[in-house]
């Protein structure tokens, strides 16, 4: 585990006697949690992770794609993902959790927070932010060379005998960039004007 890391992936909330701390990680959530309760002895000096207050809360809460709120004093964990890989491994997270309550919840980083007693509102982007993130993905262009990729399996060691024709196309999406980008603000703007209020 890298400490700090320089990015927070994985953010833990842990109540404690003392109190609420946040520590991040570059380590997935998977990793942490089969550590079971050993984990918080790899933890126990590991810097604080102060979410709320960087300099660019929405760049922060883009990097962080899951975490889990742990209770040492009730003995209870609430995990999230974004992608929901860490709910295939409950029966391993049961097993090297015994005494725990644990449950897996789909409300982000906001739900973390509330169930720290703390204000979600800190750790959302509002509205606003939200799109501006739905934007932000659904207009990038990204780019994928088949024949790069094919390249690198092979230098695994990979043995691939038949490619899909289809797979070695490169042609663009028939909607891009900018297009994407007005569709994508129209369709805000019909939903915006179709909500009460």
């Amino acid at each position: 585990m890298e400490n700090p890391p320089e990015f927070i992936q994985t953010l833990l909330t842990l109540r404690e006697p003392g109190g609420v701390r946040d520590l991040g990680f570059w380590d997935s959530l998977t990793n942490l949690l089969a550590m079971g309760p050993c984990l918080f002895d790899s933890i126990e000096d590991w810097p604080l992770a102060d979410v709320t207050s960087r300099e660019s809360l929405e760049e922060t809460l883009i990097d962080i794609e899951e975490g889990a709120y742990l209770d040492r004093v009730e003995r209870r964990m609430s995990a999230w993902s974004l992608c929901g890989s860490h709910e295939r491994h409950q029966d391993i997270f049961r097993s090297r959790w015994p005494g725990w309550t644990i449950d897996f919840h789909h409300e982000g980083l906001p739900g973390q927070f509330a169930r720290s007693s703390r204000d979600p509102a800190q750790v959302s982007l509002g509205e606003n932010g939200i799109l501006r993130q739905i934007v932000g993905l659904l207009t990038e262009d990204t780019t994928f060379e088949p024949r790069d990729f094919l390249d690198h399996l092979r230098a695994r060691g990979e043995e691939i005998e038949w490619v899909h024709p289809d797979f070695l196309k490169t042609d663009p999406p028939a909607i891009v960039g900018d297009e994407r980008a007005s569709l994508l603000a129209r369709s805000i703007a019909d939903y915006r004007r179709s909500r009460p209020g």
